[in-house]
């Protein structure tokens, strides 16, 4: 990229400079930048970097931009490459721009290299959801002194007060949340809170994955996934629902009611999640199990659940074999779109409960002919859809459940948080045993986007390549970090990231999350949006469907969504928690 052009008040021009940008052009800079752009790199590159470093500075001082942030956000944007610049030089900017004398990292945390812009900051869901409840009030003749007084119409102002508001009066702020995220009742709640019963939307009547199909645009891509081939391939909503049909009609004719608890232990992939989704729409409840999980893993979680059968993927039946589960239903891979029909592995092994998947799929068929397709189950707000589990280092791990209510809050969180947006596609390699499975499923269906499905490791060479044939535009990584030396290895579980890109926008844009082991909820669902409250500059803080907190910036593209910025870290924000002891 391009130095910015020269000055008027360079030293070269005789033109006494900003006092500030005097600093780039000391003696033993250039050396430094020399060494770090490396033994390629030609004097008259080093030069214009320089060079383009003080016109930085003395672009953002004129517009009037002091601080280090301003002047990050000039160099990051027209100075370093992140191609043609090692990440080493990135890193010793930032440490240069950012240092001690103007950013107390004890006092203030870890130097937050992207800021919005205001333009940013007002083209976000979060912003529109601002602009919209102001509306909302008043068409529906409501009064919220608290919100009508603080409210100044800056979103980067004025979102810790939508927090307060979101908390200190839920009646009037979670309506309109609904209404963005398109949940569809059969019978609408009594009200939103009933907070002596710590019970949310009592009284309502929905299944919460009907509410991914219900009212949108059946044509709209629902999934986007590599076939066994390797080509990527798209399902709209009304062939993932059509699947999804076709999953509780077999459910049905293997006797399953509502209720009924069956467990998932597969890889996240199209198959999946049609299972995932078909068991919710019948009203059973998904019992998450990871695929990684050993034998005795496996069976200590179907025993805690109760559940009466499991769907597993072929590399898993032996595990499951050993572990004496009497039910299984045997998915081989591409099962439902070309792929093996009939299993490999031998189902004799486990009895005569364990099932072949085109054997369960063509007894659902035969079904679906004398009754009809199973219709979507109603069920009550508080009734449970999914168990989850703790990971149960410290003994038998502890079942979590997921009420028809609780995804809400992933939808919720992806909305205002990680700013999902209509026709977006999204990509979080993950599994349906881990709480990050199911909360992709909702995050990116609620919203009107798209999931992106990689059968394999993020660490295959073809990820990135099915990222950008996929037209990724939010991509969800975990950034691990070594264990420490214990046996044990409790270690707290790494800091995910969660990179976002949506072309077309101002330079484009992507997100990168930074964990900040703070915890947020409010009763056994922890439905409380949460929009915390930093000191300047502020991040966009967000908190998963477990409730933790972190926090969001966001990295800049060029055209054709290649990448601007150098290398982007934020501090945790720091949150203003009401002290009522409802926040855990």
């Amino acid at each position: 990229m391009e130095a910015a052009a020269a000055s008027s008040d360079s030293p070269a021009n005789g033109r006494k400079p900003p006092p500030s940008a005097v600093r780039w052009m000391k003696p033993d800079v250039r050396p430094k930048l020399a060494e770090l752009m490396g033994a390629k790199a030609e004097p008259a590159d080093v030069a214009a970097f320089q060079k383009g470093c003080y016109d930085a500075e003395r672009l953002a001082i004129e517009r009037g931009e002091h601080g280090p942030q301003a002047l990050w956000r000039e160099i990051s944007k027209r100075v370093l490459h992140p191609f043609k610049h090692p990440l080493a030089l990135h890193q010793w900017v930032a440490g240069f721009v950012f240092d001690a004398a103007v950013w107390d990292v004890a006092t203030l945390g870890p130097a937050p290299l992207w800021t919005p812009t205001a333009d940013a900051c007002a083209d976000t869901n979060l912003a529109r959801f601002m602009r919209d409840f102001s509306r909302h009030l008043k068409a529906e003749g409501l009064a919220c002194p608290e919100w009508e007084r603080g409210c100044t119409g800056d979103p980067a102002a004025d979102w810790p007060l939508l927090q307060r508001v979101s908390y200190d009066h839920p009646t009037l702020f979670w309506p309109l949340v609904l209404e963005k995220l398109g949940i569809h009742f059969e019978t609408p709640p009594t009200r939103v809170l009933d907070a002596p019963a710590n019970a949310w939307l009592p009284g309502a009547r929905l299944n919460i994955a009907e509410s991914c199909f219900a009212k949108r645009d059946p044509e709209m891509d629902a999934v986007v996934y590599a076939d066994p081939g390797g080509a990527v391939r798209r399902l709209s909503r009304g062939e993932l629902r059509a699947k999804c049909v076709e999953v509780m009609n077999a459910l049905r004719a293997a006797g399953f009611a509502p209720g009924d608890r069956v467990a998932i232990d597969m890889a996240m992939h199209l198959e999946s999640v049609c299972i995932y989704l078909g068991l919710v729409l019948a009203g059973c409840v998904a019992v998450s199990i990871a695929e990684s999980f050993s034998a005795g893993e496996i069976a200590s979680r179907v025993r805690i659940s109760e559940a009466k059968a499991i769907f597993a993927s072929e590399h898993v039946h032996a595990r499951i074999v050993e572990g004496g589960v009497k039910r299984c239903i045997v998915v081989p891979p591409g099962a439902h779109d070309g792929g093996a029909l009939a299993t490999t592995t031998n189902l004799a092994d486990g009895g005569d409960g364990h099932q072949a998947w085109a054997d369960f799929m063509r007894a659902g068929k035969l079904w679906a002919k004398q009754h009809g397709n199973c219709a979507t189950h109603v069920c009550a707000s508080d009734d449970i859809s999914n168990i989850l589990f703790s990971s149960g280092t410290t003994g038998d791990p502890k079942a979590i459940p997921w009420s028809h209510v609780t995804p809400i809050r992933c939808g919720s969180d992806a909305f205002a948080h990680h700013d999902i947006r209509e026709r977006d596609v999204v990509c979080w390699p993950t599994n349906l045993g881990w709480m990050m499975g199911p909360w992709l499923l909702y995050a990116a269906l609620l919203n009107g986007a798209a999931v992106a499905l990689f059968h394999g490791s993020p660490t295959d060479r073809l990820f990135p390549k099915f990222v950008e044939q996929a037209r990724v535009t939010m991509l969800g990584l975990v950034r691990r970090r070594p264990a420490p030396p214990s046996r044990a290895r409790a270690s707290r579980a790494p800091p995910p990231t969660a990179p976002r890109r949506r072309p077309g926008a101002d330079d484009g844009e992507r997100v990168a999350a930074v964990e900040d082991g703070r915890r947020v909820g409010l009763g056994a669902d922890p439905l409380l949006l949460v929009v915390g409250r930093g000191v300047e500059p502020r991040g966009v803080p967000l908190a998963d469907g477990d409730g933790r907190v972190r926090t969001a910036t966001r990295l800049g593209h060029g055209a054709g969504g290649r990448q601007t910025h150098g290398s982007h870290f934020l501090r945790p924000a720091r949150l203003p928690y009401p002290s009522t002891g409802t926040s855990p």
